[in-house]
């Protein structure tokens, strides 16, 4: 099969690609960063999905999977917050039926 993956330069995209190529298909990924794989039916675009410029012509896929992303670490580190402060609240409402280990991964 001719399967398209974007954000295949790392994380999921990345763990896709491999994975859709160790079973035999074509993959061709688009990703704003050089290609971190190497595989002879790989095919790296270098594209920013975000940007208003057209794709290059690819293939059409039987399969398209559309991971890219962006991390703002700023928002991540609020989200941590937040998440610490809602598991902790969760902790002590149920403390009061059951005694709860916790841990905080984001301490």
């Amino acid at each position: 099969m001719k399967v398209i993956i974007t954000g295949t330069a790392s994380g999921i995209g990345e763990a896709c690609a491999q994975h859709f190529l160790a079973a035999g298909h074509e993959v061709w990924g688009v990703d704003v960063a050089d290609a971190s794989l190497a595989h002879l039916h790989y095919t790296h675009v270098l594209h920013d999905i975000r940007s208003d410029e057209p794709l290059p012509q690819l293939p059409e896929p039987q399969i398209l999977i559309n991971s890219a992303g962006t991390l703002d670490a700023a928002i991540m580190r609020d989200l941590s917050s937040v998440m610490r402060d809602t598991f902790r609240h969760l902790a002590e409402s149920l403390s009061r039926f059951e005694r709860v280990e916790s841990a905080f991964l984001f301490e």
